[in-house]
């Protein structure tokens, strides 16, 4: 019966054999061999036959063939390993919170942008804390008018970096509702600072040539 699987996957179904002898039952995931060489993923569970005695009978066992879920699973993969290398080209990293818990999830990149080091995202509360002292009402009151009217938000706010460098963050959030009541609230997170401190060198631009004196000017008359 090994011969159906690849030379590399016989030592461990022999394991999961001796484990359903000791145990009375295992599940276990090898690829199944055809004719032709293909290999086709498949999940196995087996379960030990005792007589009324608890004497041995033998083995019983079932596959499934997993290539369905398998290949679900390869384009989950894709998909996820496209929306990490897009939000790090734009440098934007995703959050979202589950109003029935007010749980919060961040994306990977969100804890590069914030710059913080946590084992698992934080609370609500702990998560505004991220933000300036100045500016964290605005978040607060943005995230509780959004849950509130069902309407979304576009903010921008300062936080403060472990190294204590000032930058901008443009936030934005969008809740989905069902029946009318939201159910969660997602939303966006990039770091502006580049732009903001170039909006900041045109103003000061505009405002020294705003507030230069006159050029002088001669009169002069033909007679």
């Amino acid at each position: 019966m090994l011969d159906l699987f690849p030379e590399a996957e016989r030592d461990r179904l022999s394991n999961a054999v001796e484990t359903a002898l000791e145990t009375g039952s295992v599940t276990v995931e090898a690829d199944l061999v055809t004719a032709d060489g293909t290999r086709i993923p498949h999940e196995f569970t087996g379960r030990r036959l005792s007589g009324p005695d608890g004497d041995f009978l033998g083995l019983v066992g079932v596959g499934r063939d997993l290539s369905e879920r398998k290949e679900h699973e390869r384009a989950l993969e894709r998909v996820h390993d496209l929306l990490d290398k897009t939000e790090r080209i734009a440098d934007v990293g995703g959050w979202e919170i589950d109003t029935s818990t007010m749980d919060v999830f961040w994306t990977e990149h969100l804890f590069d942008i914030l710059q913080v080091e946590y084992d698992e995202e934080p609370p609500l509360d702990e998560a505004l804390d991220v933000y300036h002292e100045d500016d964290r009402s605005i978040v607060e009151n943005a995230i509780e008018e959004a849950l509130a009217t069902g309407e979304p938000f576009d903010v921008e706010v300062r936080f403060v970096t472990p190294a204590d460098e000032v930058r901008w963050l443009r936030v934005k959030g969008l809740p989905a509702t069902e029946d009318g009541t939201v159910v969660t609230l997602r939303g966006a997170v990039q770091d502006i600072t580049d732009r903001k401190r170039y909006e900041r060198t045109l103003n000061g631009r505009t405002t020294a040539s705003t507030s230069s004196p006159a050029s002088s000017h001669t009169t002069f008359g033909i007679r």
